[in-house]
């Protein structure tokens, strides 16, 4: 799991990394809030784009896109 930094109790856990790879590691039904920083705007009404990386949900413009990088195994 590609995790910058972590803390971890026996209330909760909170990982600071990339979305897709933490996302992936950590079993079906134990997520039980997630924040993460989606794609935005930018005043002109395109998406705001944080690399060029394909791996970049703000590189995605269309929902087969984002799904192909989500839900791939």
């Amino acid at each position: 799991m590609a995790v910058n930094d972590q803390v971890i109790t026996n209330r909760y856990a909170i990982y600071n990394g990339d979305a897709v790879d933490v996302l992936r590691s950590i079993p079906d039904g134990k997520i039980h809030l997630s924040i993460y920083s989606p794609p935005f705007t930018t005043p002109t009404g395109g998406l705001y784009n944080y690399s060029s990386s394909d791996r970049d949900l703000s590189n995605c413009h269309r929902l087969k896109c984002f799904s192909s990088i989500m839900i791939s195994s």
